[in-house]
Formats: structure tokens, sequence, C-alpha cells
């Protein structure tokens, strides 16, 4: 059984992290569409992200327009009945979320699975 889960990549002065896929879970992947990613991220590196998710959805950042809406309900739908909310382009309006750990992550299982 191959090794999953995470590691650096790079040399050491610049080692990024990365989460390695295991056969199994390519090969879950490649038939079942979905692949269980253990570990791939901590309590620790989850938090600034939903801080910063928390601060749009209680409207600090703003999004406007339709970008910030609830898709199951009509545009014109105030927030507080909003059943499920949907934040578009959060890395546009909120710039420094660009590169996090997410992104980082993400972008090294996307590039094994296809």
């Amino acid at each position: 059984r191959l090794f999953s889960g995470r590691t650096a990549r790079g040399h050491e002065a610049d080692a990024s992290p990365r989460y390695v896929v295991s056969e199994e879970q390519k090969k879950s992947f490649a038939e079942k569409g979905y692949a269980l990613l253990p570990k791939f991220l901590s309590e620790e590196e989850l938090k600034p992200i939903e801080e910063i998710y928390d601060r749009f959805m209680s409207r600090e950042i703003e999004v406007p327009g339709k970008d910030f809406c609830d898709m199951s309900k009509s545009f014109d739908t105030a927030f507080e009945d909003f059943s499920i909310v949907n934040c578009m382009l959060p890395r546009v309006y909120y710039p420094p979320l660009q590169g996090n750990i997410y992104e980082i992550l993400a972008e090294s299982v996307a590039a094994q699975l296809f």
C-alpha cells in the first residue's frame, strides 16, 4: 500500500505542503467519482479560513448584487430568509484568501487525479 497524506514538496527552503493521493484513493475517484482524503486539513489550518467565511456571512466583507444570494430562492430574498447561502467569488472580494492552505492542497490533489 502506498503512502497517502501530507508531505512537503520542493527544496527545504521553499517547500510547500502537498497531499499525496494513494493508488487506492485514485482508484476510488476513478470508479466512484470521489475519494476520502483523511487528514487533508487540520482544525488549526481550517480555523483562519472559517473565520474569513464567517465575516462573509456576517456581511462584514461586502459582496455585491447576485454574488451573495440563496441559490434556492429568488434573488430578491432577504438574507434573513436564506436557506442556502451562496457567496460567489470569495477570493475576488477578499484577495487575502488567495493562496490559502486549502487552495494549495486542493491543487496538489487535482494534479494527481486529472
